[in-house]
């Protein structure tokens, strides 16, 4: 049977990743030389925010600031124009 040697380094996602592939590919996989164990855990994963998706500040909108559906359905849209050209 084919081996795939992974080289880790510790990082979380190192077992997933060799069980993952060892599944979808159907080859033994090993990570540094050793075998994958099926009852190994996988480590926790520190969850850590981001700095831009996960901002702590919170914006409170007013009916004022938004508006009705029926204001929005009254907004006039400028008309375009529509040139027609021969090619």
């Amino acid at each position: 049977m084919l081996t795939l040697d992974l080289k880790s380094d510790g990082a979380p996602g190192d077992v997933l990743l060799a069980k993952s592939l060892e599944f979808n590919l159907g080859v033994c996989v090993t990570l540094n030389g050793r075998p994958v164990a099926l009852s190994e855990p996988a480590p926790a994963v520190v969850d850590e925010s981001h700095p831009v998706f996960e901002r702590r500040d919170t914006v409170i909108l007013t009916p004022q600031d938004v508006g009705t559906f029926a204001d929005l359905l009254n907004q006039q849209i400028p008309s375009a124009e529509v040139t027609e050209s021969s090619p």
